[in-house]
């Protein structure tokens, strides 16, 4: 019996695990905050891109599966009844949207999420102990409720603090120390704008990014708008991504040889796309050590997620949210 009341207690632990992971998602996809991977997992596309049914997307109805199964059980452990049909078909409706969600993905967008993939294992996980499980151990959850809203509202509090700092960095401000504002916009052929322009740009981005992707979609727009500024598009990459090195250094080639507007027209795809369009795109030497260049400058910067921006006016160099730049306001642009 120790044992089953045991397996209880972990059933209601993935409960909240499911909880914080559809949060952490939901808040992603509303661009809130960025994924926690920085998009480097390659499933970018999959959350931000998720299709709407009856005005929600996937990640909001994974959170209200959450919820009400949380409030469900919470429910019944403080009533001291058991009502393992209900908290079956719960578990059902889950797993069942989960896997369809999965498959989803899989089959539009030929590819599998991480995040998804381990909501479905917990779906899967949370199923198999309501149907094996002994109903009669349930009732033993009441004597560990007590531990149970302890355990709770310590992994609420320490998730509500990693989203505070999450939305903190995501909007990174202030003015940027230890490196001068003329060495930032030094090199780099990556660009847009005129070089003759008061205001400068850096943004650093991921190509697999799409908040990176969005936001420089919006970029392309103000400059072919005539917005007087000059942006520099700096790769921050992780040291292990060999794929996504090669599609930056891709980038900075297309620019290079073409022009950066037809560059960013293919950043601005879809992944699969993006991936299908670069590859054929000589790639040089001078190319990866830019890439390089980009990478240690964002070190030197301590810069962990993308998109970043930093406003360069004169010698003043300051971090400002991307959507709150001052080209990207309506009667500014000129």
């Amino acid at each position: 019996m120790a044992m089953q009341r045991i397996g209880w207690f972990i059933y209601a632990l993935a409960l909240a695990a499911q909880f914080v992971l559809s949060t952490i998602l939901t808040l992603a996809r509303s661009k809130a905050i960025p994924l926690p991977c920085g998009s480097a997992l390659g499933c970018a596309t999959s959350i931000y891109k998720s299709p709407s049914i009856l005005g929600l997307h996937l990640t909001e109805y994974a959170l209200i599966y959450s919820v009400v199964a949380i409030a469900s059980l919470s429910i019944l452990v403080l009533l001291n009844i058991n009502q393992r049909p209900w908290l079956v078909f719960i578990q059902t409706v889950g797993f069942l949207g989960s896997t369809a969600s999965n498959g989803y993905n899989y089959i539009i967008n030929d590819t599998l999420c991480p995040y998804c993939m381990t909501f479905w294992v917990l779906s899967f996980f949370t199923l198999g102990c309501v149907l094996i499980l002994d109903p009669k151990a349930f009732r033993g959850l009441r004597q560990d409720f007590t531990t149970l809203i302890v355990s709770g509202s310590l992994a609420m509090s320490l998730s509500l603090l990693w989203f505070q700092n999450e939305i903190k960095e995501a909007r990174r401000t202030g003015a940027v120390t230890g490196i001068s504002a003329s060495e930032l916009v030094q090199g780099g052929s990556f660009v847009l704008g005129r070089p003759s322009a008061k205001t400068k740009v850096i943004c650093f981005y991921n190509p697999t990014c799409q908040v990176c992707k969005d936001e420089i979609t919006r970029f392309r727009e103000a400059v072919s708008g005539g917005a007087d500024v000059y942006i520099h598009l700096r790769a921050k990459l992780v040291e292990s991504e060999d794929v996504t090195r090669r599609q930056a250094a891709a980038l900075v080639s297309l620019s290079r040889t073409t022009s950066a507007v037809n560059a960013v027209g293919v950043l601005i795809q879809d992944n699969n796309q993006m991936r299908e369009l670069l590859g054929s795109t000589r790639v040089e030497k001078q190319d990866f050590d830019e890439i390089s260049a980009d990478m240690q400058l964002a070190k030197a910067l301590d810069i962990t997620r993308t998109p970043t921006c930093i406003l360069v006016t004169g010698n003043v160099a300051k971090y400002v949210p991307c959507d709150e730049l001052p080209f990207l306001l309506p009667n500014q642009r000129h």
